[in-house]
């Protein structure tokens, strides 16, 4: 029941000792069965960090990237690296609450389990989204289904949802198979880029959510940047690209969305008469979005 934990840092030291420190903690697997690749992206201080590292955790493997490629690639040059048949892809801000790598192995050796994945919670406790709907999921199937899956229900349908990215155990032979992450998504859009190619490739195979193992994400710290934003609607533009969809097409249909949440956040601010915030800003959203389409 051997596992390979690869977790991919950039800029990331205030995250990842607390991200190992839970790791080890809560490691229910006999030492020799865990190795843990961290790649280090070209960190400002990477070499401060590589000797905390060693110093504190001497059995992680610290390798630092030629160049930043981006997470799909920093992944792949773990991956690449690790030995055991198992993997398990961690961000560096997620904290583990409770064991769960056997568990999860024991999943993966199922004969038609490709990747599955625990409940997301904040920091807070709050529970966070452990899975969306697919790129190629109809909107007025998908929004209704999100809805009574998540908030409802606590199911994942694997057909019509991909699992988060944040933190997620595959099957390395199978990840090879469909060539790992791809390297052209810099940054986002991963996990659904690996849910397409897996169902794909491996029909018969499923992905699995198991809501009684949770961790934790600090997701909730990140505050809205246009140039994550910008990133984030080029790499599912690329997707659609890909795979013969319309990017532009896809663009558009986010514009209508943003101006459709901004009028639901206005009737529901006036409803409740308080004072209008654009916390979702919607106007800087389709800024970038109306510049994408130019540039395309």
């Amino acid at each position: 029941m051997k596992l390979s934990v690869i977790i991919v840092t950039y800029n990331s030291e205030k995250d990842i000792y607390d991200c190992l420190r839970s790791l080890y903690k809560y490691n229910d697997l006999p030492q020799d069965d865990l190795e843990v690749i961290v790649v280090d992206n070209q960190s400002r201080n990477y070499e401060a960090m590589r000797a905390c590292l060693e110093k504190d955790y001497p059995a992680v493997r610290v390798v630092q990237n030629t160049h930043n490629g981006g997470y799909g690639q920093g992944n792949n040059v773990g991956i690449r690296l690790s030995a055991a048949p198992n993997i398990a892809i961690m961000n560096p801000d997620v904290r583990l609450k409770m064991p769960m790598f056997k568990e999860m192995i024991m999943h993966l050796r199922e004969d038609n389990v490709a990747m599955c994945a625990g409940k997301q919670l904040g920091g807070n406790g709050k529970v966070f989204a452990s899975f969306f709907s697919t790129f190629t999921t109809p909107w007025w199937i998908g929004r209704p289904l999100e809805f009574l899956s998540r908030q409802k229900l606590d199911k994942y349908f694997y057909k019509w949802q991909y699992l988060s990215g944040a933190f997620f155990f595959i099957r390395k032979e199978l990840f090879e198979q469909i060539g790992l992450f791809d390297e052209n998504i810099f940054l986002y859009a991963e996990e659904n880029d690996i849910h397409y190619r897996i169902r794909h490739t491996f029909p018969s195979m499923k992905m699995c959510y198991f809501n009684h193992l949770q961790y934790i994400h600090l997701a909730e710290r990140r505050q809205f940047s246009a140039k994550h934003v910008r990133q984030v609607y080029i790499s599912n533009g690329y997707f659609f690209k890909k795979n013969g969809l319309s990017a532009k097409r896809y663009w558009k249909g986010q514009i209508r969305m943003n101006n459709m949440l901004d009028r639901f956040y206005r009737l529901r601010s006036f409803i409740r008469h308080s004072s209008y915030v654009d916390s979702y800003h919607a106007k800087e959203r389709n800024y970038i979005l109306h510049e994408l389409i130019k540039e395309n």
